[in-house]
């Protein structure tokens, strides 16, 4: 339950219960959270591990810099759709054209660590994905999306970038997170064993993969939007931690 304009749900009403409020969210990041993140990548021996507080900003003024002073709609595919950690002013159901979900991203301190790295989701290109998009009003974008990009863009791994959303009331221009095939974190050729054997074991301070992949099929069945190769894979690491 949340705290949001209620209005804000009429499209997606469903979704009201089933949404942290931001005010509630560990994903709410901040400059202190972000510290915290850093105290234990050091006792885990992860130098480096995210962006400098200056190249993030910047990351996030020049992806914005043509849409300033409007409101802001992000794509949502993952976490987001539960626990975006942002305000926001509306929700409609979105599909992305040409990415789809992919777990090809290495989490080493998230729902990963050094010894027990585990999985992130992204979009990869080809396919289509359905999910939701989340209007900012453009009152508050510069506040809330400085919140996403301590969040989405703490690190390398992804790039932000404004998509063409399909929505029922009709096409709108979405910020949203592609894999960066260009970082270290990205795994270009894991396999299927691979993929489920990390999303079973994968464990660190934000929990582990196993319990993000339930949280995404729980929602997306919620929602109602169809992702077969997410409730597959959900099976196989079901079948995979019973087995071990």
């Amino acid at each position: 339950m949340t705290n949001i304009d209620p209005s804000a749900f009429n499209f997606v009403p469903m979704l009201q219960d089933h949404i942290i409020d931001p005010n509630n969210s560990n994903l709410r990041m901040t400059y202190d959270s972000i510290a915290e993140w850093d105290y234990w990548a050091k006792k885990t021996g992860m130098a480096n591990w995210r962006y400098s507080h200056e190249k993030r900003e910047d990351l996030r003024k020049k992806t914005l810099r043509a849409h300033l002073q409007t409101d802001i709609w992000v794509f949502a595919y993952g976490s987001l759709m539960w626990d975006p950690g942002f305000f926001f002013d509306e929700v409609r159901y979105a599909k992305l054209d040409g990415a789809h979900r992919s777990f090809s991203l290495s989490d080493t301190i998230g729902r990963g660590s050094p010894d027990k790295p585990g999985l992130m989701v992204g979009l990869e290109l080809g396919g289509h994905c359905k999910g939701l998009a989340f209007r900012i009003g453009a009152d508050r974008a510069d506040v809330e999306t400085e919140v996403i990009w301590m969040r989405e863009m703490i690190s390398p791994g992804y790039r932000a970038r404004f998509q063409q959303l399909c929505t029922p009331q009709g096409n709108i221009e979405g910020l949203a997170f592609l894999l960066d095939h260009r970082t270290a974190s990205y795994i270009s050729n894991i396999g299927i064993e691979d993929t489920i054997q990390r999303l079973a074991t994968g464990c660190g301070p934000g929990g582990t993969s196993r319990d993000y992949l339930e949280k995404l099929v729980t929602q997306l069945d919620l929602l109602q939007l169809n992702d077969p190769p997410m409730v597959e894979l959900l099976r196989s690491v079901h079948h995979c931690s019973k087995s071990t």
